[in-house]
């Protein structure tokens, strides 16, 4: 990958069964930017499977790469590093305290909670959104690991990307759960989704 109009790929009119392995290399002099996006396979008919193993290369300053598959596409895209719950202080979503390196989320960052933080979070103002950034609690993408929790009370859920759930996910309160055509919800072992 050279910058964002130079990069190789793969384009066809038939179906494609992705292969085993993708490799992707930097060109020299070419610095990733958070958006940078490179359709990297592309079909006019649809395209199967997931690539076995991906070797991507580390690209740092708080910036990696993420694959996107989509029926027809498979996108390269430079996303901002995961931010991680460790609940140090208390249950509050908003508290820098509660974010390792003291950063609270946006509409930009995949979150991932853990059975190791100190708390859980419990979301009982304004509204929390996963995917469209209109909630004034909100990620990209939501990550509950073994074990890991969130709990949102009372208030509005907007749900229009991904949220891959092995831990316990509590929906409370007599406001709407929202799930947009383009959300996922995948529930691994584990994992629970309690709506009351």
């Amino acid at each position: 990958m050279g910058n964002v109009n130079g990069h190789d790929g793969i384009t066809s009119d038939s179906p494609i069964d992705l292969p085993n392995t993708l490799d992707v290399a930097l060109l020299p002099g070419y610095t990733p930017e958070i958006g940078d996006e490179f359709i990297i396979v592309s079909s006019e008919d649809t395209i199967t499977n997931i690539f076995d193993f991906t070797n991507l290369p580390y690209i740092g300053n708080g910036k990696l790469f993420e694959l996107e598959y989509k029926s027809s596409e498979v996108i390269l895209t430079v996303v901002p590093s995961p931010i991680y719950w460790n609940g140090t202080c208390d249950s509050i979503w908003t508290n820098p305290c509660n974010w390792v390196g003291n950063s609270v989320p946006d509409s930009i960052h995949t979150v991932i909670i853990s059975a190791d933080a100190q708390h859980c979070p419990k979301l009982k103002t304004g509204s929390f959104s996963v995917g469209n950034g209109s909630g004034t609690q909100r990620c990209k993408k939501l990550i509950l690991m073994y074990g890991g929790c969130l709990e949102t009370d009372g208030i509005p859920v907007s749900i229009s990307n991904r949220i891959q759930n092995s831990g316990m996910l509590r929906f409370r309160g007599n406001q709407p759960v929202i799930c947009e055509p383009e959300a996922e919800i995948i529930i691994e072992d584990g994992g629970v989704i309690e709506v009351k």
